[in-house]
């Protein structure tokens, strides 16, 4: 038997909550296995698990320990390619790995203890092409996290899709028009049966208004979310932004953060991180207007103006997850108040860097096969996992692909190099980074 949200779990669109105490949350006892619906896990047929877990690094995750999955571009997964100029397209050659990825972290919640899923968009290539094929293929991967392929049914996991800018309208309008992704992946798809929200989904800025002299008024679309989820004792404040989010999108946002003081928060958006660009300071490490599309004078925002407006100013921000670039990258970045936020970024299926895992070192760096059957500008399913250990103090990056039942590591984990800034590492590398979730100087108990 399938249970739904229950009913004082839902919320009204644009709403600004505060999440109930953990206790409140049915199923969520320290080291057990959370229902995103606060219900005890349904392990019926509708779910596949498989007997034994792919072969992984020894002790990925241990006692006390839970991750999340960073989800990259999908956009190349979704797009149908004919690579050879003498030969037809004989449709899309690609699509398997998208769902390869979706029924992978369905199968490995509990191996992996998984707790959340971000998408980080770029769901796909093109907004319209011809048909609605792309669309279709992405359909198809994303329900797979609900029961029966059904998103009215309460999903496995808690999850989030960020609007990439291959998912805006095209050509983009003025006013950032994104109607095909928002009937795809807006609120209403975190409805159930009965209109109301997932009991993980804590909103949208449906209907927002904003309003400041200088700038253009705007209501917001649903184009920007939050979510909750829960692991062991902690509880987390997940926040969706847009590519190139409005003023009214980071508006928004900060009353999210001012009515949830110190829950620990994840903050997820497309275009974050631009792959070793070198301007010098936050510059370097981030995209500038010059460098990201989607972007209206007066209204919206690069990376580095959500860096300044929003995330350096709310210390309860820990970690950042983005895609977009060519590469997987880490970037340490201080806040305002001396501490670190962990920059993740991976995408790997931008066609002329053939989605492979980028080797580098100090010098420079260099593009390296990880795997057979990687030769081709699609990439080959790769995904994050971050793994959290609360009391060794510390969050570890891994990089899989269901499609070629690969780690792309073959060693221990390697501890952050603190006198280095931003750190792209390679196929057999492991990033270790101290997290401290437990610091009651920054979060709440």
């Amino acid at each position: 038997m399938h249970l739904e949200t229950p009913a004082c779990w839902a919320w009204a669109l644009g709403t600004v909550v505060a999440f109930a105490p953990l206790s409140a949350r049915a199923g969520a006892q320290a080291g057990g296995t959370a229902h995103p619906c606060g219900m005890p896990v349904d392990t019926g047929p509708t779910r596949t698990v498989v007997a034994e877990p792919d072969p992984a690094p020894p002790d990925i995750v241990g006692p006390g320990e839970f991750s999340i999955v960073l989800l990259p571009d999908t956009q190349c997964y979704c797009e149908d390619y004919d690579l050879s100029p003498t030969s037809p397209s004989t449709g899309n050659r690609y699509a398997q790995r998208f769902f390869d990825q979706t029924a992978w972290i369905v199968a490995h919640l509990d191996a992996y203890d998984i707790r959340f899923v971000s998408h980080v968009g770029d769901v796909v290539q093109n907004f319209d092409h011809g048909n609605a094929s792309e669309w279709d293929v992405a359909r198809t991967a994303l329900n797979a996290f609900h029961p029966l392929g059904e998103p009215t049914r309460c999903p496995f996991v808690p999850y989030s899709i960020s609007l990439g800018n291959h998912d805006f309208d095209e050509p983009a309008a003025a006013d950032l028009s994104a109607t095909r992704f928002l009937a795809e992946y807006g609120p209403a798809r975190f409805e159930n049966a009965d209109g109301e929200f997932h009991a993980f989904y804590a909103g949208s800025d449906a209907g927002w208004k904003y309003v400041a002299t200088g700038h253009p008024n705007e209501t917001g679309k649903g184009l920007n979310s939050c979510q909750r989820f829960y692991a062991g004792p902690y509880e987390f404040l997940h926040i969706t932004l847009q590519c190139a989010p409005t003023n009214g999108s980071l508006a928004w946002a900060e009353t999210i953060l001012a009515a949830n003081p110190g829950v620990r928060t994840l903050v997820s958006t497309h275009a974050f991180l631009s792959g070793g660009n070198t301007h010098g300071g936050v510059a370097g490490v981030l995209f500038v207007a010059s460098e990201m599309g989607r972007l209206v004078p007066g209204k919206t925002n690069d990376a580095v103006a959500v860096w300044q407006k929003l995330i350096r100013r709310y210390d309860q921000i820990f970690i950042v997850l983005c895609g977009h670039a060519w590469e997987q990258e880490l970037v340490v970045m201080h806040n305002d108040f001396g501490h670190d936020v962990l920059v993740y970024e991976a995408s790997f299926t931008l066609e002329s860097h053939g989605g492979k895992i980028r080797v580098a070192d100090q010098q420079g760096a260099q593009w390296a096969y990880t795997g057979a059957d990687d030769d081709d500008r699609n990439g080959s399913g790769w995904l994050g996992l971050l793994v959290f250990a609360p009391k060794a103090r510390h969050v570890t990056w891994y990089t899989y692909s269901p499609t070629l039942d690969v780690w792309a590591c073959d060693r221990a984990p390697q501890d952050y190099p603190t006198t280095m800034t931003t750190y792209p590492w390679g196929a057999d590398v492991i990033i270790r980074t101290p997290l401290d979730l437990d610091d009651s100087a920054r979060f709440a108990p």
